[in-house]
C-alpha cells in the first residue's frame, strides 16, 4: 500500500477549505493510503490549527484520529531540502 507524508499544509488546507487539502484526507480516511507522522509533525498541526481558531475539540479529534490511524515514527535523520529551516524535518527511512 502507498505510504504519505502528509505536511501540516494539507491538515490547515482541510481545515479551511473543502479543497485539495480536505480531498486528501478523505483519501486517508478511507484507507488508501498509510500516513507516516511524528510527534513533530503532530504539535506543529496542533499549534497552527489553534493560532488559526480551530475549536480545541476539532483539533483533540483530528490528533486522536491520526494517532489511531497513522504510523507514527521516530525520526533518525534531519533532511535539510527547504529553504525555510523551520520546514526541514527530522525523518526516518519507511519501512
Amino acid at each position: 500500500m502507498l505510504k504519505a507524508v502528509i505536511d501540516t499544509n494539507v491538515f490547515v488546507s482541510a481545515f479551511l477549505t473543502d479543497g485539495i487539502g480536505a480531498k486528501i484526507i478523505k483519501r486517508w480516511k478511507k484507507d488508501e493510503f498509510i500516513l507516516i507522522t511524528s510527534k513533530e509533525i503532530l504539535q506543529e498541526v496542533s499549534e497552527v490549527l489553534k493560532r488559526l481558531g480551530a475549536p480545541d475539540t476539532y483539533i483533540a479529534r483530528l490528533l486522536k484520529l491520526i494517532q489511531q490511524k497513522a504510523k507514527i515514527v521516530k525520526p533518525n535523520f534531519k533532511v535539510q531540502i527547504c529553504r525555510d529551516p523551520d520546514d526541514n524535518g527530522v525523518w526516518q527511512p519507511f519501512v
